[in-house]
């Protein structure tokens, strides 16, 4: 109960005994009134109406299915990974609209050994545009590379060249990727869903970029025997003496300081190399002059998502006889592309998702909180436009517009815009495409941008569970976007309910932010199915674009269940950190207006006053906001009578004031916050109780944006032990006595302020205080008033 907010006053009675139950009386009618008792005149635990109207609204937004899902005994579910609209029905056809796309690799730092030969490479061919990406990054043992697109020319395609290309296509990720080899996995011509192909590109003069189509005719053997020496650097070679060997090497160097009768380096296993190939192998060399090749093993990296520690990046390098080694007639380039493509895929799907998804939620506008801007479909040229701030200029790199003239036909006349970002630091400047003004713009950008990175990779990392082993993941996110909701609700409750105290607040706000709702409310959006929570396995889970699944396959991860590629097992839990998670990339990259937006597009409800308070462009909107709670914050009473209390209680506040370095407009706040419930003279004001509700989910997300910020290298765990270690009643009890706050404090409890006295007296003398229930009380009190 809280403390009394009216006066009333009894009638003339012969007897003191009788004024005070006819006062009692008074009382009674008046807290029936005011909804704390009931017809029994006995008091309202809980408000029972509103619990039944909200387990009811719940009831009816509330599906069957979900309700069967909540109230399953297994937490973890199985969902379909979604499809980007973008890879919906863009199988290539030849009297449809094609669009080629450049799939550049290139590495950080320069290895020893160029990665590729630069005249060769591979490319993406597909009836629909892609939206715009980040470049992303894969990690090799030979070092980082950055993987780009760009869009170029496509040229005619007859469907002859496009039945070759189906061919390749298909041989591509049996030969070289290894991944569609299974038994259960047909290639399909007809594959409604990703239906893009893999094509072969080689470069003809001006640096002009067009499919291989002399490739696309070979029947792909190996030459026969490999002679010459003198241009073999940067080749693929085999080894002939082992037919049934896949691997593969790349010729790093010829060195000529070496022959067949040179010393072999095991001197245990044989003299020279030919005498070494011989007993080994019962092979003959017949030149003993040749030189030998210096060659290392181009391995496929299935997880080249995840970072290599650099002390294991060295490749070792053998020594072969050009005598017997057969070339690959695929160019190193192919090659290079061709082993990163399974993770190279993933990762641009990634990408594709999270963008899909952003434009699903949208983005709103600043000036008015509660419009929010209708975003385009995919295939339109809008939609292709990077997400930006609205606040923020438009950037644009300049593309060569005589490469794309001869694509109109196919591709129509707008260029894409291919922002580069390294996707390994999130802390690191980013730049644009390469063009005659890229310094300027990159500078631009860092200006504006402060060095952020598009808004599609927060989103990637927001969708992205620690579970997947990646390099990145949505839990600093979560953390922060949790802070964040249970704020923004806490001050929706504290505007919509004048009438609550702090514990029926408190149990709302529970139940507005419960694992169990949020699961539910992401369900709606089919949240799950953007997400990615399994690790990158492409033998188990990935499916390769134009391949379908003949049969169920069982995996060790499905715990023996029938299962098919590209389904994914998640708990409710994962999935409601997933929408914080959102909550806390909205809320980085943009204004509060922007982490309001996606949680009302989620069908998470705060009052639109807080929406207007916090996303307002200007002090009026958050005067006018604290204006009106202050109205039904503060009890009503007479004029004169409840000024002259106000002015008494808050007679001796200035030295308060100026401690704090803040002079309040309306005293009756400061009041509220330094109030006991035991203060029952405080007629003008509540006790501290609802203030405390609101204060704590404030300075918990205010601590944890903090952190967040000036310590991005922290991990959930170290951030999470910080605020601990910062929001806590210890610490904020230590201020209050260090800048004698307590002596401000308003109560009528002799034992309150003993134990207050004897705490401040242990910090004084710098001697840990008894732990009584007393002593930590008063902990948590006095970090109230703070």
């Amino acid at each position: 109960m809280t403390c009394c907010s009216f006066v009333l006053q009894s009638d003339v009675w012969p007897s003191k005994t009788r004024a005070k139950q006819h006062v009692a009386l008074l009382v009674c009618e008046q807290l029936h009134k005011m909804g704390q008792l009931d017809d029994h005149l006995c008091p309202v635990v809980e408000d029972e109406s509103d619990t039944e109207d909200e387990e009811e609204e719940e009831e009816e937004d509330t599906t069957s299915e979900d309700r069967e899902l909540s109230s399953s005994g297994d937490s973890r579910k199985a969902y379909k990974m979604k499809i980007p609209e973008a890879l919906k029905d863009c199988r290539p056809s030849s009297d449809g609209p094609l669009n080629l796309y450049q799939i550049n690799v290139e590495p950080v730092e320069q290895p020893e050994v160029s990665f590729g030969t630069g005249s060769a490479c591979l490319g993406i061919l597909t009836a629909k545009r892609f939206p715009q990406l980040p470049i992303f990054s894969l990690y090799l043992k030979s070092g980082e590379v950055r993987v780009s697109f760009e869009r170029i020319p496509v040229g005619d395609v007859s469907k002859r060249i496009l039945q070759q290309i189906d061919c390749w296509h298909e041989h591509c990720f049996k030969r070289i990727v290894g991944v569609g080899n299974s038994p259960s996995l047909l290639f399909a011509d007809s594959e409604k869903y990703r239906g893009y192909r893999i094509v072969p590109l080689t470069i003809l003069k001006e640096s002009c970029w067009t499919i291989d189509r002399q490739l696309l005719s070979s029947d792909g053997a190996v030459s026969q025997e490999l002679r010459a020496t003198g241009d073999l650097v940067g080749r693929v070679v085999t080894k002939k003496y082992l037919p049934n060997q896949k691997e593969r090497f790349r010729v790093v160097s010829v060195r000529r300081d070496l022959t067949p009768s040179s010393e072999f380096p095991d001197k245990s296993k044989a003299v020279t190399y030919s005498e070494y190939y011989l007993q080994r192998y019962e092979v003959h060399i017949r030149d003993m002059e040749q030189p030998l090749l210096e060659v290392e093993s181009l391995s496929r990296n299935a997880n080249a998502l995840v970072k290599v520690e650099k002390g294991s990046r060295a490749l070792k390098r053998i020594h072969l006889v050009p005598e017997l080694c057969d070339v690959d007639p695929l160019p190193v380039g192919v090659w290079d592309a061709g082993l990163l493509l399974a993770p190279l895929l993933w990762r641009f799907e990634q990408l594709l998702t999270a963008e899909e998804l952003r434009v699903a939620i949208g983005t709103p506008t600043l000036e008015n909180p509660e419009c929010f801007l209708e975003q385009p479909q995919y295939g339109s040229s809008e939609a292709c436009q990077m997400s930006s701030p609205p606040s923020k200029k438009k950037r644009v790199a300049h593309c060569s517009e005589k490469a794309m003239a001869a694509s109109e036909h196919h591709s129509g006349k707008t260029t894409d815009v291919w922002i580069r970002v390294d996707s390994a630091d999130f802390g690191s400047s980013s730049s644009l495409s390469s063009g005659p003004e890229e310094g300027e713009l990159r500078e631009e950008q860092e200006r504006e941008d402060g060095g952020g990175v598009p808004f599609v990779w927060k989103i990637a990392t927001a969708l992205t569970a620690k579970s997947s082993a990646d390099f990145f993941n949505l839990e600093r996110l979560e953390t922060l976007g949790d802070s964040f909701l249970k704020q923004a609700v806490s001050m929706s409750l504290f505007w919509q309910y004048s009438n609550k105290h702090e514990g029926q607040l408190t149990k709302k706000r529970s139940r507005a932010v419960s694992n169990a709702k949020l699961f539910l409310l992401a369900r709606k959006r089919a949240l799950p199915t953007y997400m990615f929570v399994a690790r990158f396995q492409p033998s188990v889970m990935w499916l390769p674009p134009g391949f379908s699944v003949s049969s169920p396959v069982e995996t060790a991860d499905t715990k023996g269940t029938s299962s098919q590629y590209r389904t994914q097992l998640m708990s409710d839990k994962c999935v409601a950190d997933c929408l914080e998670a959102l909550i806390g990339a909205y809320l980085v990259y943009g204004h509060y207006s922007y982490a309001f937006h996606v949680m009302k597009w989620f069908g998470i409800s705060v009052a639109p006053a807080v929406v207007v308070a916090l996303s307002g462009s200007s002090l009026e909107h958050v005067t006018s906001c604290v204006s009106q709670i202050s109205d039904v914050s503060f009890y009503e009473g007479s004029g004169l009578r409840n000024q002259r209390s106000l002015e008494t209680l808050c007679a001796k506040f200035s030295d308060f004031e100026k401690s704090i370095e803040y002079k309040f407009k309306d005293k009756r706040w400061l009041l509220q916050a330094l109030t006991h419930p035991s203060f029952h003279w405080n007629r003008v004001t509540d006790s501290y109780q609802r203030l405390e509700f609101l204060g704590d989910a404030l300075i918990d997300y205010l601590v944890t944006r903090k952190i967040f910020e000036d310590h991005p290298h922290l991990n959930p765990g170290q951030l999470t032990d910080v605020r601990a270690a910062l929001v806590c009643n210890d610490t904020f009890a230590e201020i209050a006595v260090q800048r004698g706050y307590h002596h401000h404090l308003k109560a009528l409890s002799p034992r309150l302020f003993k134990a207050i006295d004897l705490y401040a007296e242990s910090r004084e003398k710098d001697d840990k205080p008894e732990a009584s229930v007393m002593v930590i009380y008063t902990r948590y009190l006095l970090s109230v008033v703070v």
